[in-house]
């Protein structure tokens, strides 16, 4: 019963630019741009994912399933895929993204330093404060 319930789950697939290097997004629960909904009807919490190594996000996708299934679909699970970790197939498109500005700095995405910008990075651009 509880496998039944995660797989109902739709699970909503993304590959964006971020400081320039494409990125895998997976997302249970809304998966609107968060930045152009109305206030009053966006989530007040976001469960964001950040993958181990290695960074494939669909290794995390049951984990986000039973997350979200646990707290009643009340609010989106993302999980982001490490930079350089996931291209995107060649049937599906990347969204171009604003990158941050702060991310231009980045010597070394793919280094340790380079994953946490990365990070942050996202999260300036896609998740309201």
């Amino acid at each position: 019963m509880d496998s039944e319930v995660k797989e109902e789950i739709p699970v909503h697939e993304e590959f964006i630019l971020c400081c320039g290097v494409e990125t895998q997004v997976l997302k249970c629960g809304p998966w609107t741009d968060l930045l152009t909904v109305k206030s009053a009807d966006r989530p007040k919490l976001l469960i964001f994912i950040i993958t181990g190594n290695p960074g494939f996000a669909a290794l995390y996708v049951p984990f986000a399933k039973a997350l979200f299934s646990s707290i009643d679909r009340r609010f989106p699970v993302w999980i982001i895929s490490h930079a350089g970790h996931t291209m995107a197939p060649k049937d599906k498109g990347t969204l171009t993204t604003c990158d941050d500005a702060h991310a231009g700095n980045v010597k070394d995405v793919y280094g340790l330093r380079g994953q946490v910008e990365h990070k942050v990075a996202f999260l300036r651009t896609h998740v309201p404060r």
